[in-house]
């Protein structure tokens, strides 16, 4: 019944993946390439937490929380660089 809905979710979340990627490719800073690939882990765990709703299966949402858990630290490692190197 909302498959077509789900369907137009990952849709949407595969746009918004290819334009976090342009934009981090694309920025000056580091520090708007580190909330760039931030943002790109979020919406990365929402694509996949939607697809596994689609094929009602369980090991996309495992790879959704090892993917969450890895860009945490991600964002925990680019912080702490930034703020001992100075860097901007």
């Amino acid at each position: 019944m909302i498959g077509w809905l789900i369907d137009i979710a990952i849709i949407w979340h595969a746009g918004l993946i290819l334009v976090l990627m342009i934009y981090a490719a694309r920025a000056q800073r580091l520090v708007d390439r580190i909330v760039a690939f931030d943002a790109l882990s979020i919406v990365f765990v929402v694509a996949l937490s939607a697809l596994a709703i689609r094929r009602q299966e369980a090991h996309y949402l495992d790879i959704a929380l090892v993917v969450a858990m890895l860009g945490f630290v991600q964002t925990l490692a680019a912080a702490r660089l930034v703020e001992r190197r100075g860097l901007r």
